[in-house]
């Protein structure tokens, strides 16, 4: 599933390690009792595994967050090496769609694929292109006190939070930004992310 994603296979290739998949509780940060990638569609058909977010929490558009989430490690012996997580938002146009992959360090943007979008061509569309994505690998999210610094700057990107804008895009780049946010944040996959950390996973 995850090697016939665009760049994800060679990232795979690179880091090395055996692929795992598991279906993780977003609020806890722990692999879901009960879930599992087969029945994780049925489980989301029911309306009482997704939470409603209030707007203030919701900045990437999501109107309510599934419980569940399923995502893919790359281990090297006992450690995480690379972390898989698929992100969602709204764009300009309609949802955005993308896999956004970790170093083991949690910080590092080891990758980032957009897997559906529909965006303006020409402007917010050009988030599907390669030369696009690959100013994204190095980038890193959080900064030393551990905030999210992480952002699609308004041209060329001036710091290591940053990636290049998209000229003529900036609600698609916002929108980036905020999916991104979003999802490494407390709301997100931050209790994954901590668990991670602590080497509890």
């Amino acid at each position: 599933l995850v090697r016939g994603i665009p760049g994800m296979s060679d990232l795979l290739t690179e880091a090395g390690g055996s692929l795992s998949t598991v279906v993780v509780d977003l609020e806890s940060g722990r692999a879901a009792h009960g879930v599992t990638p087969s029945t994780l569609l049925a489980a989301l058909a029911d309306t009482s595994n997704w939470t409603s977010l209030d707007p203030s929490q919701d900045i990437a558009g999501l109107g309510a967050r599934p419980d569940y989430a399923q995502v893919f490690l790359l281990r090297d012996n006992d450690r995480v090496s690379l972390l898989l997580l698929p992100i969602a938002g709204q764009g300009y146009n309609g949802r955005i769609e993308a896999v956004l992959a970790l170093r083991g360090d949690m910080n590092t943007i080891a990758g980032v694929t957009i897997t559906r979008q529909s965006e303006t061509p020409g402007l917010g569309g050009r988030i599907e292109e390669a030369a696009w994505q690959s100013s994204f690998p190095g980038r890193q999210i959080f900064d030393d006190e551990g905030s999210i610094r992480f952002s699609v700057a308004r041209g060329s990107a001036s710091s290591i939070h940053e990636v290049d804008g998209i000229t003529g895009a900036t609600r698609t780049s916002n929108a980036i930004t905020q999916i991104v946010r979003f999802w490494l944040g407390p709301d997100g996959y931050g209790p994954l992310i901590a668990a991670i950390s602590r080497g509890e996973f």
